[in-house]
């Protein structure tokens, strides 16, 4: 299963959001999702 995060137009602005998809894309956030199994782009 492919599973994708996105942050929305409406979402661009909310402060907690950004924050989050940042720890997902940060090396420690990779670090983790890989932890739990999931495959990470390298993009």
């Amino acid at each position: 299963m492919r599973q994708t995060a996105v942050l929305t137009a409406r979402g661009s602005g909310n402060a907690a959001a950004k924050a989050f998809i940042d720890l997902l894309t940060s090396p420690a956030g990779v670090a983790v999702l890989r932890d739990y199994g999931f495959v990470v782009d390298e993009r």
